[in-house]
């Protein structure tokens, strides 16, 4: 069912950083800032050209047992500006975001040093100029911890809309990632990799490849 929609792929580059809080033995709080730029096919089409993103998100965690935890997010909040495909889209006004997500992630063990999580979510999101949605979303994540320092984990999460919005917009997008981890203290962790892609915008017919 997709068609994608550029042959020309958009570039985008996402920074965050997140500071962890533990409250009690099985609960902390986590904040994150979060930053997305995209690549401009009408200028120097570097990705750190335009802003794409920027946000500021609270989450609460319990960890209800060794392989259960519990994700609540009370408050989050969303600058999006329009993804560029014309050259109008550069002067397109930005879409501000509430959002309110809650979660359970399960962890298993396949192997002395290969693990596997499933991270369901259920978000609410209300937008200030467009209809509000619930959007529902799976991610399944294989960590491999090469040591005590370095891990790589690979992910698969699919959104898809419930609430909101026509039946053929159901799908919102998929990501698919390879990411690896260093954590040379209990205190630091820097994470990088990479993401691909498939999105539908909620005015398209087809699909964008990012």
């Amino acid at each position: 069912l997709s068609v994608h929609a550029q042959t020309v792929p958009h570039v985008n580059i996402w920074k965050k950083i997140s500071l962890t809080q533990p409250i009690a033995p099985k609960f902390k709080s986590e904040l994150d800032v979060q930053h997305r730029s995209q690549n401009n096919f009408f200028g120097n089409n570097s990705p750190f050209e335009e802003n794409l993103l920027s946000s500021l998100r609270l989450t609460l965690m319990y960890q209800l047992n060794n392989r259960i935890a519990i994700h609540f997010s009370p408050f989050s909040y969303f600058n999006h500006h329009a993804i560029i495909q014309h050259e109008n889209d550069l002067n397109r006004p930005s879409n501000h975001e509430i959002r309110f997500l809650a979660g359970l992630e399960v962890q298993g063990k396949l192997a002395n040093r290969l693990k596997i999580f499933n991270k369901t979510g259920v978000e609410y999101r209300d937008f200030d100029t467009n209809v509000n949605t619930v959007r529902l979303r799976h991610k399944i994540s294989l960590r491999y911890e090469i040591n005590d320092e370095i891990s790589l984990q690979l992910y698969e999460e699919p959104l898809v809309n419930i609430v909101g919005v026509p039946i053929h917009h159901f799908f919102d997008h998929n990501r698919l990632a390879l990411l690896g981890s260093y954590q040379p203290t209990k205190h630091w962790r820097v994470e990088t990799g990479y993401i691909h892609i498939n999105r539908l915008s909620r005015n398209s017919a087809v699909t964008l490849e990012e």
